[in-house]
């Protein structure tokens, strides 16, 4: 017959192997490692567990936790609040996503962390293998929340089914007040009525250093991911997919701070309802290797790509690939706004777009904003405006006095024009010079061919008009006589007899 033993039994207690293990006893040996189930909770499914699980926490500091196998429905949030200082709150460790599942039914959060006040921090909140969901989606549940909180971890988690949403942070005041560091990995939060992910803030407030490695977000009722004055912050290798509203939109709250510094890389967008990603205030933020997905049958329809918001600057997309069924129409790709600056797209991918599908690029902007340079030259677009400086062929000199002109490009077609080159300042030029005229570097071609037009007013001249000429390699363009190949000269300008009301200048790109 075997004979039970206790603690006390074991006489001279635990020796870890190993050279220079000391003795402890087991009971402290033992206590290395927390259970929740050290505390009273049962994992059944059916008993209140939040009790339990909240004083397991509550009796272990910044200790690791461990949530074992089985499901643990809460009736009540469980809170950590570290008013007073900063401290490590609660580090949470299940045994795999589909072993330990969290049932919430408090209508609230399941996980609340607070740093309590605008002066300290929660340090190190870290939920690790397991599954927060809530069977029939109790209303106003939501699954892991965060206010004030720094180098928070959530990996291999799984958010499911809440009525609000699912990873939910908020900040309240200022640079040095936020929730940052958060970092999400290897995670899926998938079937909320909120956002799957939603950083808020204040007015005066930031949220800093969010970062999201293999993380999927599907299937949310008001959005994917959005971010409010979000600064420095990464989404990389992730999936987004079946939103409604959107799959990421990046924005501020009114009279807030503005978002920036954000990277979008090996991502994957996938027919999130209307817009798959919503650029609405931002700057400095950088787009590589995005799919954007369109599929068709489903209850999402995807009909704008990327959105680039009137208060946006800096963006640049890199290797944008879109993947659409044939069978859609109506979609713009990359969409930019009226007011929106510095826009650039560079060697997006064709594979997958076909006209029918609608348009791959729509600019709404009116000058220097939207720069399209796409591999292969299969598409480039660039417009704004440039200084028309008036020149002298022969030597260095150049008008004191300047125009401003106006140029685009659209496929293999640069168009160049100014008006009114009078009132030009012409002192010190020989009055048998001919007159040359910058042209964008845009325009800076090897071989050229071009279609141009001048409307030339009081020329003596007549008979002969002017008409712009190019040459090539040259971002210099002068004006030459039908008929006589007389160049216009300085003469021409100052005498009054040749002012220049209209000119543009087309350049088939070869």
């Amino acid at each position: 017959m075997t004979k039970t033993r206790d603690l006390a039994d074991l006489g001279g207690g635990f020796i870890q192997a190993g050279t220079g293990a000391t003795q402890r006893t087991v009971e402290s040996k033992l206590q290395d490692v927390v259970s929740v189930k050290d505390f009273g909770a049962t994992g059944d499914g059916t008993t209140d567990d939040a009790a339990a699980i909240q004083a397991a926490i509550d009796a272990n500091p910044g200790k690791q936790i461990l949530i074992p196998s089985g499901t643990y429905l809460i009736n009540t949030t469980i809170s950590v609040d570290v008013s007073g200082s900063d401290t490590a709150c609660v580090r949470l460790v299940g045994d795999g996503s589909t072993q330990t599942i969290i049932n919430n039914q408090t209508g609230g959060a399941a996980f609340d962390i607070d740093s309590g006040t605008g002066a300290v921090f929660a340090y190190d909140a870290a939920f690790e293998n397991l599954q927060i969901t809530s069977v029939g989606s109790q209303a106003g549940t939501l699954g892991i929340q965060l206010d004030g909180c720094r180098f928070a971890r959530i990996k291999n988690v799984r958010i499911t089914d809440m009525a609000s949403h699912g990873i939910y942070g908020y900040s309240t005041v200022g640079d040095f007040t936020d929730t940052a560091q958060i970092l999400i990995e290897q995670s899926e939060i998938t079937g909320c009525g909120g956002y799957g992910i939603y950083a808020q803030s204040d007015t005066t407030a930031i949220q800093y250093n969010w970062n999201l490695n293999q993380v999927r977000v599907g299937n949310c009722t008001l959005g994917g991911v959005l971010w409010e004055s979000m600064v420095n912050a990464r989404i990389e290798n992730c999936g987004i997919f079946y939103n409604d509203g959107f799959g990421l939109k990046i924005t501020k709250p009114a009279g807030g701070n503005a978002s920036k510094l954000i990277t979008i890389a090996n991502t994957e967008f996938d027919t999130n309802d209307g817009v798959q990603i919503d650029l609405d205030v931002a700057s400095g933020v950088k787009l590589d290797q995005v799919y954007l997905i369109g599929n068709d049958g489903l209850s999402q329809t995807f009909t704008k790509g990327i959105v680039v918001g009137a208060s946006c600057s800096n963006i640049t997309t890199n290797q944008m690939q879109p993947r659409l069924d044939p069978t859609l129409t109506g979609i713009n790709v990359l969409e930019v706004e009226a007011g929106a600056t510095d826009v650039v797209a560079r060697d997006t991918n064709y594979s997958g777009y076909l006209v029918a599908n609608g348009n791959m690029y729509v600019d709404n902007t009116t000058s220097l904003e939207l720069y399209i340079d796409d591999k292969d030259n299969r598409h480039r677009a660039y417009k704004g405006t440039y200084t028309v400086t008036v020149g002298n062929l022969v030597d260095a000199t150049v008008s004191a006095t300047t125009k401003t002109g106006h140029y685009s490009v659209a496929g293999n077609t640069v168009t160049a024009g100014f008006r009114n080159l009078n009132n030009i300042d012409l002192t010190g030029f020989p009055g048998s010079s001919i007159i040359t005229f910058t042209l964008p570097k845009t325009c800076i071609l090897a071989d050229v061919g071009f279609i141009g037009n001048a409307i030339v007013t009081n020329d003596s001249g007549s008979a002969n008009p002017p008409y712009p000429v190019a040459t090539n390699g040259s971002n210099k363009s002068f004006m030459q006589r039908a008929g006589t190949a007389a160049f216009l000269s300085e003469a021409d300008l100052t005498s009054g007899t040749s002012d220049v009301a209209h000119f543009t200048l087309t350049y088939i790109w070869e």
